[in-house]
């Protein structure tokens, strides 16, 4: 090749070197294929009611793998953004497709409810609650009416 070309054979090192970039390249692919590929759990807010003092109802849909523990947290929030009701609730390994209600303890009426995420047997990464200084969270799960909003007998 060198008399009619100019060029010797490649040598062993560009070889091994191209080599290991379609073994990383792979390598790259599979890790991704993986990734993308492990069960996921999803959680979907159906609908809730503020109807009752105290108390937002939630409803909602969880798709996870089957026999998978599932950790959710939830929070309602007022008017200026404020959270009047955090929770953090387990759901037991169940169906893959689960409907779950929950009363969740609030400190004031709530104008928005929602799921903030849910992961599978671990704490979900998401925003701690934000109530405010010196406001304690609500007890939960919701039993009675918390004392800021507790009535008094007449």
């Amino acid at each position: 090749m060198r008399q009619r070309y100019g060029m010797d054979r490649r040598s062993w090192a560009g070889a091994a070197l191209g080599t290991g970039l379609v073994v990383a390249f792979v390598a790259v692919l599979a890790w991704i294929w993986l990734g993308l590929g492990t069960d996921r759990v999803e959680a979907q807010l159906l609908t809730w009611d503020d109807s009752k003092p105290g108390r937002v109802t939630m409803v909602l849909n969880v798709r996870k793998p089957p026999a998978t523990e599932v950790i959710c947290v939830l929070r309602a929030q007022d008017r200026t953004r404020v959270d009047v009701g955090y929770a953090v609730i387990d759901i037991p390994a169940q169906p893959s497709d689960v409907t779950v209600t929950y009363e969740l303890a609030v400190l004031a009426p709530a104008f928005l409810a929602e799921v903030i995420g849910c992961s599978a047997q671990s704490q979900p990464q998401v925003p701690a609650p934000q109530f405010p200084p010196g406001v304690p969270a609500p007890s939960q799960p919701w039993t009675e009416p918390p004392q800021s909003l507790a009535t008094s007998p007449e």
